[in-house]
Parts: C-alpha cells; structure tokens; sequence
C-alpha cells in the first residue's frame, strides 16, 4: 500500500486536480424530509481517478467542503482548479500549504479583484492583446454540432494584487475568450446559437500561455 500512495503521488506531480460539485440525482426524499445529498469531488484529470469526496447537505456548503477535501488530500506538485464559487482566500491559502498550485476562476463576487483584472485586460485589449506584457493560446474543436474556439491570455498578476497578501501566491492573471458558432457539417436536428464569454481567473502559475490554458481548457 505505501508503494502504490508514493507512485501515486509521483504520477499527480503536474496533474490538473479538478474539484466541483454536484447534486446527487434523486437523493431528495419528501417523505422523511431528506434533503438532496450534494457531493464535492476531487477528480485527478490525467489518472481518471477520483482522489476524494466530501458530502454536503445543500449546495451553499460547498465553500466550507472543499477546504475540507483539501485537507484529506496529498496533492503536491499538482494543479488544482476550482469554480468562481470557490474563489476564496482560506481555500486558496489550503491549496498552497498542501504544495499544489491553482487556477481559480473569477466572477464579481470577488468585486475588487474582479474589476483589477478586468481593467488590466480591457488595457491589453486597446493594443489588441500584442503588448508584450500578455500571451495568448489559441483552440479550436468541434463537438456536439458547435464549433468552439478558446483564447486563453494570461499576464504577470499585477504589483498590487501580489503585495496585498490577499491571494496567496499568485502569480498570474488570465482571460478566456470562448467563441461558439454551429457546426455546418453537423446533422443535429437541435439549434445551436452563436455566442461569447469572457471570463477570468487568477493562478499561481508563471505566466505561460500553452501551460496555464492546458489547465483551463481541461477543467
């Protein structure tokens, strides 16, 4: 058994751990008044194997589960993604004294921080992205009759962000832009729309371009 967790623990050096959650279909019984079981997962993308899981009774607990699953888990060396939901300093802090590194996502629930990255990419954007200060990875794949094409751009975290102490360790800033149009080739019978979404995220990550977007893309 210790052979297998130390080979274990080799093969998680540079994996993408992706931690969500989800509710368990059916789980909700009216009768006894039992709520929906909602289960965190740690899922080791390049292992197809789940690592963990902590239970939850409702959805909003998710924020507290996952610093939980943390703490179960040997994740040095790994890369741990997680949703806006968990952008939080206690989990990022958790994520760092395991020794793992992390890409977050970031909405406006985290208001500041949210509009110093936006402000940051909305700059790059007036040069159209070619300052060399940012660097961009482009995608493109068809599946399920759309056609999606990714640009992930990441730039060195800003001084401010990085001396506040707020986010431990970061390192980078980044921004996705997902584009999505129909397949023409596809024979699907359901509409697909056109469509774009930014979003953003910060890591602890250098930032790389090919190596921060392999994380994003694969959460």
């Amino acid at each position: 058994m210790q052979d297998w967790i130390e080979h274990l623990q080799l093969e998680l050096q540079g994996q993408g751990i992706h931690i969500d959650g989800k509710t368990v279909r059916h789980s909700f019984d009216a009768a006894t008044n039992r709520q929906s079981l909602h289960l965190v997962s740690a899922w080791a993308d390049g292992l197809s194997i789940c690592l963990g899981q902590v239970a939850t009774d409702e959805k909003s607990n998710e924020i507290t589960a996952v610093p939980m699953l943390l703490e179960l888990l040997e994740i040095r060396g790994a890369v741990v993604t997680l949703d806006a939901m968990n952008c939080q300093r206690k989990t990022i802090a958790k994520i760092r004294d395991k020794q793992a590194d992390y890409v977050i996502t970031v909405k406006k629930n985290q208001e500041a921080l949210y509009e110093e990255i936006e402000k940051a990419f909305l700059e790059f954007g007036e040069d159209n992205y070619q300052s060399r200060q940012c660097r961009s990875q482009q995608t493109k794949r068809t599946t399920r009759g759309r056609i999606e094409e990714r640009i992930v751009t990441v730039a060195a975290a800003p001084r401010s962000l990085k001396d506040s102490g707020r986010w431990a360790d970061m390192a980078t800033i980044g921004m996705v832009h997902r584009h999505r149009e129909p397949d023409p080739k596809s024979q699907s019978s359901k509409p697909i729309k056109e469509s774009d979404r930014v979003t953003f995220f910060i890591s602890s990550l250098p930032p790389k371009a090919k190596l921060v977007a392999s994380y994003v893309n694969n959460h």
